[in-house]
């Protein structure tokens, strides 16, 4: 590369240096910057979640566009300390890095897949546009003329997109008039906790496997019929907590289009109490409580909120750029911001975004827990009103918790293709999955009523339960069915994502009951306003759910994403709940015990691998991922190796087969069963499966993968793939 002349004929070091950083900047801001700008400009739900404000988002806006093109030129006068070729060099080396990028985008949005080879491709493009810019002059130009496009882009940005309702707005303000309740008010939202999987074989909640629910139900009111409208945590939560109906499209005066932000929602619970109640308030994707009335944890610690935004902004950026043959093996994108669920209800996979519209979660992993326990330690604290409200990403993805609270999830087994949770816009492939996903999910929903059972414990110990108003709901439910995602309601899957459950406790209330009226969330602050015996002095669009209307309702009604409503008959909703509990008792029994039986040949569960026959090898051998956890197990670290997860090499399964049956004994007796399945490519066998923890010892275990095959007679037979 020749550095260009100053005006006088001779090289001015400042102006070539001014001169690279602008060409880095320009390109850069095609290349990185505005892919994000332009995704993050239409979900300003990720910002609204981590109650960023202004200054947070024009921050990020100027550090997208100023540091990466400064960090090369950085490196590139370190280079230069060196030789001024290696300066040269290092230039050449990011310009064509940064036109690859754009290539690969480019093709990305003109074929589908690709993998390495379009990859390759983008490579390719990268060093051929490399070579034009050293060698004409006119190219170089073009990009001095473009200087000014990071700034268009970031002006765009911050003052034009949705996001400009962020950096232009204000903090909405209401307020109720004074309320004369005193009964103190506690309200837990789960999030993604369908109703069925609180259900027994006899449409119960389940008391074996879930304690606290059943405890809870025994004092207060469960309304089973009880649905959401929506499936998108950021129009749930919020109607849960105004009593407005979730909606899509319309303006912005509309709760249709409304941000789950004070300003756009400031009619809702935490303002109908005022200060005359102590706030708890911990919101996980929500910013409904004022500032004035609620301190906002998500606020403190600006250098760890920084990394957890840039390690989350990393990640899309790699999920919007890579092809989709290599995003396989990334971390899941609802692990921590958001789905992608298309407000139209398609896929936009072409483009390299899952939808113009993301449904934003902050699931972060290993700190729900302890978000949990902050909310907790408030608790009760207060000798006047108070309220406390937590909105718990539980049991949301990612699957990671036990029952007991100890995680099993790993890195490693995270990386399986096959077993990063489905996005609303990616259905399950294989069947095995299907169940394993669900047994997942249930044995979380089992760490869910852990939770809730410590807060019911926390306030008897504070005095509080007797005389408290409390409210337990979910803001949605999930579906676990081939073929379909598990979110994203249709007609297929309508009462497994609107069912959720409802229970609501009145201040001095001791007896259970069941009221089948058809209640929606968004009627939860009515029926609280009912039940303190409180005004609500705006308007709300339901009724409290223990009024005459919600008894006499006959139909239950969700929205599509694209706002489309999917309508049941009640008769027909309730059949199909019916099936479904039919099914989810089918496939896991009743009891804690019997979430570990899934799979083929579940009777070799609990045998010793001694009293098997020995099959015939067939020349496969299994490779077990995270070994090291298995030799020194120690049940007070908080973690536990029940998730054994790997892949299979060597010879294909035997008739033609995709998969093979698989058992896993641990410590000489068969653990779990499963089967194992193929990457998307089919090239690749992995297996994964889930021990009970009652089945590890401590120090060390020993674990032995086998084939289950068949002898005469059908007599089953262990060939051993490996041990670990």
């Amino acid at each position: 590369m020749s550095p260009p002349a100053s005006s006088s004929g001779a090289r001015s070091p400042r102006r070539d240096t001014l001169i690279a950083y602008l060409h880095l900047a320009v390109l850069s801001a095609f290349a990185c910057a505005q892919p994000l700008f332009d995704l993050l400009g239409r979900t300003p739900e990720f910002f609204a979640t981590r109650s960023s404000g202004a200054g947070d988002i024009l921050l990020l806006g100027l550090a997208l566009i100023m540091v990466p093109p400064a960090l090369m030129l950085g490196i590139e006068l370190i280079g230069g300390l060196i030789d001024r070729r290696a300066r040269r060099g290092l230039h050449l080396a990011f310009v064509s890095a940064l036109v690859a990028l754009l290539a690969v985008q480019a093709l990305k949005g003109l074929a589908e897949g690709g993998g390495f080879a379009l990859v390759v491709l983008a490579l390719v493009l990268g060093a051929a546009g490399a070579l034009a810019y050293t060698r004409a002059a006119g190219v170089r130009s073009f990009l001095t003329v473009l200087a000014p496009a990071p700034a268009v882009f970031l002006v765009l940005f911050v003052l034009l997109s949705p996001v400009s309702r962020l950096t232009l707005g204000g903090q909405g303000e209401a307020r109720a008039d004074p309320v004369t309740a005193r009964a103190p008010v506690v309200m837990i939202v789960f999030d993604e906790l369908p109703l069925v999987s609180l259900l027994d074989a006899r449409g119960r909640i389940d008391a074996r496997r879930l304690p606290s629910f059943a405890a809870l139900a025994g004092d207060a009111t469960w309304f089973p019929n009880a649905t959401t409208l929506s499936d998108q945590t950021t129009k749930a939560v919020p109607a849960i907590l105004s009593g407005r109906r979730p909606r899509a499209g319309g303006s912005r005066s509309s709760v249709s289009g409304a941000l789950p932000i004070a300003a756009d929602y400031p009619n809702n619970l935490f303002t109908m109490l005022g200060d005359r109640y102590r706030h708890n308030v911990s919101e996980e994707v929500t910013t409904l409580c004022p500032e004035d009335l609620c301190e906002d944890a998500r606020k403190g610690a600006p250098v760890a909120r920084a990394r957890s935004l840039a390690s989350d902004l990393g990640l899309v950026y790699l999920q919007l750029v890579l092809p989709e043959g290599l995003t396989e093996r990334l971390p899941s994108v609802s692990d921590t911001w958001g789905e992608f669920g298309g407000a139209g209800g398609g896929s936009r996979s072409r483009g390299g975004e899952r939808g113009a519209r993301a449904e934003v979660e902050s699931a972060t992993e290993g700190a729900r827990a302890e978000r949990f326990d902050e909310f907790l330690g408030r608790v009760g604290k207060s000798g006047g009103p108070s309220l406390d409200f937590k909105h718990s990403m539980l049991p949301h993805v990612p699957w990671e918790y036990l029952p007991s609270g100890r995680r099993y999830r790993t890195g490693a087994s995270e990386r399986l293709p096959g077993l990063v949770p489905p996005s609303g816009t990616q259905p399950f492939r294989d069947d095995f999955l299907v169940e394993q996903a669900y047994q997942r999910h249930l044995l979380q929903v089992g760490y869910a009523d852990r939770l809730l059972g410590r807060l019911l414990a926390r306030l008897r110990d504070r005095g509080v339960y007797d005389r408290a108003a409390i409210v337990v709901v979910a803001d949605h439910g999930v579906s676990f069915r081939r073929g379909l995602d598990r979110r994203g309601p249709v007609e297929r899957n309508a009462e497994d994502i609107a069912s959720v459950p409802l229970l609501v406790k009145a201040p001095g209330q001791r007896e259970g009951r069941a009221d089948d009226a058809y209640a929606r969330t968004h009627e939860v602050l009515p029926t609280l306003a009912d039940v303190l015996d409180v005004r609500l002095p705006w308007r709300v669009d339901g009724r409290s759910a223990f009024s005459a209307a919600a008894g006499q309702r006959s139909s239950v009604e969700t929205l599509r994403r694209s706002g489309k409503p999917i309508v049941l008959k009640a008769r027909e909703f309730e059949r199909r709940r019916a099936a479904a509990v039919a099914r989810q008792a089918a496939m896991f029994g009743s009891g804690g015990s019997a979430l570990y039986g899934i799979g083929p040949n579940p009777k070799l569960i609990g045998r010793p691998v001694t009293a098997l026959r020995a099959g015939r090898g067939t020349g496969a051998r299994a490779e077990l991922r995270g070994r090291g956890s298995l030799r020194a197990y120690d049940p007070r670290s908080g973690f536990s190796p029940s998730h054994l997860v790997g892949q299979v090499r060597g010879s294909r399964p035997t008739g033609g087969r995709e998969s093979r049956e698989l058992a896993v004994a641990v410590n000489g007796r068969i653990a779990a069963v499963a089967e194992s399945y193929r990457s998307r490519d089919g090239e690749d066998e992995y297996f994964s499966a889930l021990v009970p923890e009652s089945v590890l010892r401590t120090g060390r275990n020993a674990v032995e993968l086998f084939e289950v095959t068949r002898g005469g007679g059908g007599e089953l037979r262990l060939a051993s793939l490996g041990r670990a």
